[in-house]
Formats: C-alpha cells, sequence, structure tokens
C-alpha cells in the first residue's frame, strides 16, 4: 500500500508540475493572470510535501516497523500537512483510524463486534489503538468511511483484499 501511495504521490507531483509550466506560459502570454500560477505553485509544494511525507512512512514501514517509526511516519504527515495550511489550504486529513469507532454492544452486527475484537486485540497485525490515539491528538473531526460489499460468505474475501491491499501484500496481512 505504501509503495502505491508514494507512485500517486510522485503521479501527483508530475501533473502539478506540468500544469505549473503550462499556467506559467500561459501567464507570460497574457493569456491568464497571476493568481493561476500562484495557485499553481501552492499545488506544487504539496505534492511535493506528500512525495517527502510517503517517503517517510515508507522508511518506517521498512525499518523497524516500531511504534516509534510509525509516530515518526505519522509526525512526517502532520508536518506535510501543516506546510498545506501555511500554503493556503483550509484543512487535510490525517488518513484513516481502522476499525475505531465499531459499535461492541451485544446487539451490534456481528461484522462490528469482529472488527471490535481485532482492534482491541489485534496488536500483532497493526497497533491500531495506538494509531487512533496518536490521532486524536489533533483534535480531528472524525468522519466515517464505509466499505460496501457483497453479503454473506464473500464479505471475508474482500475485507481480506482490503487487509492486503493496506499491508502491501498477503504477508503484510500476518506480519508486522
Amino acid at each position: 500500500m505504501a509503495e502505491q501511495a508514494l507512485r500517486q504521490a510522485e503521479t501527483n507531483l508530475g501533473n502539478a508540475k506540468s500544469q505549473l509550466r503550462r499556467t506559467e506560459e500561459l501567464f507570460r502570454n497574457g493569456f491568464i493572470g497571476q493568481a493561476a500560477p500562484d495557485d499553481s505553485r501552492r499545488e506544487v509544494a504539496l505534492a511535493d510535501s506528500q512525495v517527502r511525507s510517503t517517503r517517510k512512512q515508507l522508511e518506517a514501514m521498512r525499518s523497524t516497523g516500531s511504534d516509534f517509526a510509525m509516530a515518526e511516519a505519522s509526525l512526517a504527515q502532520a508536518r506535510a500537512s501543516a506546510r498545506a495550511a501555511h500554503a493556503g489550504y483550509g484543512r487535510f486529513s490525517l488518513g484513516m483510524a481502522p476499525l475505531a469507532g465499531l459499535e461492541a454492544h451485544p446487539l451490534a452486527p456481528l461484522w462490528h463486534r469482529v472488527g471490535t475484537l481485532i482492534y482491541r486485540h489485534g496488536e500483532h497485525f497493526h497497533n491500531f489503538q495506538g494509531l487512533r490515539a496518536f490521532k486524536q491528538k489533533f483534535d480531528p473531526q472524525w468522519q466515517p468511511r464505509y466499505l460496501a460489499g457483497p453479503d454473506g460468505v464473500a464479505l471475508p474475501g474482500v475485507l481480506l483484499d482490503v487487509a492486503a491491499l493496506i499491508g502491501g501484500g498477503l504477508s503484510g496481512v500476518v506480519t508486522r
């Protein structure tokens, strides 16, 4: 997942640089005002921040995999987001906190109860609680995200595919 995120961030940076070149040329030829190149420069700065942050996250994941490394990577993301805010962006995302906020009461849907169990006791796979606690320090506005998929026996396969995508393959699902 991290490699894919890095490729996407690098693609976004390349696109932002191309857009900047186009807007600068249009500005030089008098077709547009100064605001467009300024906006394009902010987009390049943001995209560059995202590339640097994603590289830092990838380094942290490849090294020890410790909670400290993950916290360092999250801090790099926060710094990138702060640079984006300084560049004029009103809000940013720290990403998700997987499995946080599921219903845990006895009448909750089965998948909520399974997810809550994994969230509480799945430290071997991922530091779910630590990640959420770290992100909570930024006083975020939590917004739920949903995954729609087939009902019944196909759902575990979908969840395994999502976990493999996030973990960088099936081996990333079972190893930390």
